[in-house]
């Protein structure tokens, strides 16, 4: 999509500057709700797959799909303080205790995790401001520097949920 974009900016070139004027402020906005909508899907994905292979009871997985997932995906982060806490509380204040350690000793991890909830604080701004009055501060090209990014923390967190933490005995 984003090579589309980039294609048709350029036929517009020097020739018609109002209507790549136009597309510049345009196309941002489009990239940036596909982006996040991506990765709506993905993550309620991951989160199905994980609950479909950690129970043998398939009833779970639905109750999950059902309960948490269906329209409740945007309670998954805080987007406005940027943090996964209440994902990773959801799944246990141990688990949330991992990930703040992990996500301090992981660079990488962390400058993703940071990239796709900025998208998904960006998103929430464009739908709930007046889409069409909305600016945008960032270029097609800067939201699709932050989807690449953000899609390493898409990738990882099927590992991430699998996790398995020891066992402290009391």
């Amino acid at each position: 999509m984003y090579s589309e974009h980039k294609d048709l900016v350029a036929f517009f070139g020097d020739d018609n500057p109002s209507f790549q004027a136009s597309l510049e402020r345009t196309l941002p906005k489009v990239l940036l709700l596909a982006a996040a909508s991506e990765f709506e899907v993905a993550v309620c994905q991951h989160i199905r797959d994980y609950a479909i292979a950690a129970s043998t009871d398939k009833k779970l997985a639905i109750m999950i799909d059902r309960w948490v997932l269906t329209r409740q995906y945007h309670r998954l982060f805080d987007w406005e303080s940027r943090h996964a806490g209440p994902l990773w509380g959801a799944l246990g204040e141990d688990f949330k205790r991992h990930m703040k350690s992990r996500l301090k000793e992981d660079e990488d991890l962390k400058e993703s995790l940071d990239a796709f909830l900025e998208l998904g604080r960006l998103r929430n701004e464009l739908v709930h401001q007046d889409y069409a009055n909305y600016v945008l501060l960032k270029t097609s090209a800067e939201i699709f520097g932050m989807y690449e990014t953000a899609m390493r923390f898409i990738e990882a967190l099927p590992q991430i949920l699998a996790t398995q933490l020891e066992e402290n005995p009391d």
